[in-house]
């Protein structure tokens, strides 16, 4: 009985006492070990079955993570469960194993070979602001050469982060990095007084300086300043014309404010005009008008003082009258009063809801 392998025959009638040799018997992934029983050399005197013994073999299984990691060795018990380790190799997509992985271990030593899929990666070049900026897919390992690029008013001062010699194996972007230059600007106040004259840097906002001229109005600079600061040396030029101002007498919440223009040789003091609030006294401007008249435009706001006025509530034969001194504007309510044998009907004149512009007395009307 070849116990599960091949080789075994019968049964068979032999003569008692004739030699006796076991057949060449195999099983795959096994070792014959011998007969149970023991074949003897010749046939016995009785019917005999003999079964043979195996001791299951072990083999090398190795996985050949072939440049990459996670390869292993072992040896292993045949048929028994064989799963691949997990292999990775930086910038390659893992495909499979040559020979294909069976689900045992196989009756022999055995090897099988990671296979890879070299992988491309989004490589960007990012000017940053310039022009010459670049998107490529590449694939991992190959050479890497950053394009040309250019700023307007930048000096090229690299890349970020630094540019390797070969793809990486990640998409990866590189941002270019820039010196800001500065260049002359020059305001020539042209025959007036703050003009400027230094380095600054390109893009940078561009504020003219405050520049005067007594007698003379600026109406610009030549040429027209841009917001920004040009990639090149310039010069302003200051344009004035005689000065003509404006000004604005604000009433500040009254009546009779007035504005307009004047010049220089203008007496200001001739146009301030006169000016009334309910409830208020004059008591100036903000700021004072000058003696000798400005060159600039002017902005007078009338100041006022919040007047009081008494308030006197006459109870007209009943009691609770009232008097007091109070602040126009604020709220106004009627003192209780009362008349015995009459209801009040209201007060003369109309109580309004606030102090009112004047000294006022308010008569309680009573009905019998």
């Amino acid at each position: 009985n070849a116990n599960g392998g091949t080789g075994g025959f019968g049964p068979v009638s032999m003569q008692a006492g004739t030699a006796l040799t076991a057949p060449a018997a195999t099983k795959t992934g096994y070792t014959l070990t011998g007969w149970l029983p023991e074949v003897p050399a010749t046939v016995p005197v009785f019917d005999t079955t003999y079964v043979a013994q195996w001791s299951i073999n072990s083999y090398t299984v190795v996985f050949d993570a072939d440049g990459g990691d996670g390869g292993s060795s072992a040896y292993m018990e045949y048929a028994s469960a064989l799963s691949a380790p997990a292999v990775g190799r930086t910038g390659y997509t893992f495909t499979g194993w040559e020979p294909a992985v069976p689900a045992t271990v196989p009756a022999q030593n055995s090897i099988f070979t990671a296979q890879w899929q070299i992988n491309n990666y989004a490589i960007t070049f990012d000017a940053n602001g310039g022009e010459g900026g670049t998107v490529a897919s590449m694939p991992y390992g190959a050479t890497l050469q950053a394009p040309v690029v250019n700023k307007i008013g930048n000096t090229f001062a690299g890349w970020l982060p630094a540019v390797p010699d070969t793809v990486p194996a990640d998409d990866t972007t590189y941002i270019a990095q820039w010196t800001l230059n500065s260049y002359n600007a020059v305001f020539d106040a042209n025959g007036g007084e703050g003009g400027t004259a230094g380095p600054v840097f390109y893009g940078t906002t561009l504020e003219a300086p405050a520049v005067t001229r007594f007698g003379y109005k600026l109406i610009g600079w030549d040429p027209v300043i841009p917001e920004t600061m040009p990639a090149n040396d310039v010069t302003y030029t200051a344009l004035w014309e005689p000065a003509l101002y404006a000004y604005t007498f604000d009433p500040g919440g009254g009546t009779g404010g007035r504005s307009g223009m004047f010049y220089l040789w203008d007496d200001l003091a001739s146009f301030v005009p006169a000016v009334t609030r309910t409830g208020y006294t004059f008591t100036g401007w903000s700021p004072e008008i000058p003696a000798i008249t400005p060159a600039n435009d002017v902005y007078f706001t009338a100041l006022w003082s919040i007047n009081s006025y008494t308030i006197a509530f006459n109870a007209n034969g009943g009691t609770g009258s009232t008097s007091a001194v109070m602040v126009y504007g604020t709220p106004l309510a009627a003192p209780a009063v009362y008349r015995q044998g009459f209801t009040l009907t209201g007060w003369s004149p109309a109580l309004p809801d606030t102090v009112p512009a004047g000294n006022i007395t308010y008569t309680a009307v009573w009905a019998v």
